[in-house]
């Protein structure tokens, strides 16, 4: 007996790109799925995480819808059926390939050309909705407060995070396809990190290399992670080495940014883009370290082993060093972002409308759902 039921309508979502920007795109169907009844086929093999979501974490809490994770014997009976939108992935949703369109910003059928989404604000008559989008935003907090790691991965994740202890500060940069001025900001750190802890996380490993180099010899560089060193080519590109380790490797410097006391990013740009911005990675690991209990809640799995992990250091009077790069700290994070002011709506508690995900061309240059009498 097969998973896909005729009385029930299914979205199934295909996230590309890095962790942030998968966990960004599937809120937004989490969200479209709630609003229209659609259960969830989630897909997150091709990209990013590079295999199944229920490798890492626990299913998603979707309230009212069922999430199943994509299988080939799903794909299969997918394949068969002719009630799907948009109409260039029926008959072909296991052998569909994206591609990357730089006019339109969005993944398109690489043989035709068609996009590869629907109208998020409006309800289609279609059994199956196809979507295989990447894309950014702050949203994917949200997503993960519908999510726990499975105990194996979270035990895991703690193991690393003890030796840190607490009282240390962090420090993100990206560095692959997207590029920063990564000397000059790890030489405008000296005042704020002499004589701490300094935990160094990037997407390179050409980077951390340099961090020991450049960051003063009072700072303890640390790191828990093992970046290969891959020409500057992206973590989240084509499939390296262990995708298990890759993805063990970076929730645990999310974790280890997020318990931080203080966290320094810097810009990164990309030939895609005028000016430079902040790397997802970077603002997720900021909006978790705004919110402990979101941190608590992901890693409870591990139970009583991450315990220690929530703690605090009573650190007595401070001397006047110390009080001054927390206070440049306070400054830092005013001048550089203004982001606690932008993500202030997602990362309060309680009920968050989610913005219907926009379009990259006017909704009438769809094709229409011919597989009804048309849209809802």
């Amino acid at each position: 007996m097969g998973v896909i039921d005729p009385d029930r309508r299914y979205l199934v979502v295909r996230a590309y790109a890095g962790f942030n920007d998968m966990l960004v795109q599937m809120e937004h169907c989490f969200a479209y799925a709630e609003a229209h009844g659609r259960d969830i086929i989630l897909d997150t093999s091709h990209s990013g995480i590079k295999m199944q979501f229920d490798a890492l974490f626990l299913m998603p809490e979707v309230s009212g819808i069922k999430v199943h994770i994509w299988t080939e014997a799903i794909g299969a009976e997918l394949d068969a059926l002719d009630s799907v939108y948009p109409p260039v992935a029926r008959h072909k949703m296991s052998s569909i390939r994206g591609a990357w369109n730089s006019k339109l910003l969005a993944k398109c059928d690489a043989e035709t050309g068609a996009l590869l989404c629907f109208d998020f604000e409006r309800d289609y008559r279609a059994q199956v909705l196809f979507f295989a989008q990447a894309g950014g935003g702050i949203i994917s907090f949200r997503a993960l407060r519908r999510m726990r790691l499975r105990p194996e991965i979270a035990q895991q994740i703690v193991a690393r995070l003890k030796p840190l202890g607490v009282g240390y500060d962090a420090i993100h940069i990206r560095h692959t396809d997207y590029r920063s001025p990564y000397i000059r900001f790890l030489i405008s750190l000296w005042p704020f990190v002499h004589g701490r802890k300094v935990l160094i996380c990037s997407d390179n490993a050409a980077v951390k290399a340099a961090a020991r180099l450049i960051l003063p010899r009072s700072a303890t560089v640390l790191s828990i992670s093992d970046i290969p060193d891959l020409g500057g080519k992206p973590l989240h590109g084509p499939a390296h080495g262990d995708a298990f380790s890759a993805n063990l490797d970076m929730l645990s410097d999310l974790f280890a940014l997020a318990l931080s006391d203080m966290l320094f990013l810097t810009l990164a740009k990309g030939a895609s883009r005028r000016k430079p911005y902040w790397s997802g990675f970077s603002v997720l690991a900021f909006m978790l370290q705004q919110d402990r209990e979101l941190v608590r809640q992901l890693l409870e799995t591990a139970g009583e082993e991450a315990t220690g992990l929530f703690q605090t250091v009573d650190q007595g009077p401070q001397g006047r060093l110390r009080r001054l790069q927390i206070w440049c700290q306070t400054r830092f994070n005013k001048r550089v972002f203004g982001i606690r002011e932008r993500v202030a709506d997602v990362i309060a508690p309680g009920p968050f409308t989610v913005q219907p995900r926009r379009l990259p061309v006017d909704p009438s240059m769809l094709p229409a759902d011919e597989t009804g009498s048309g849209n809802r």
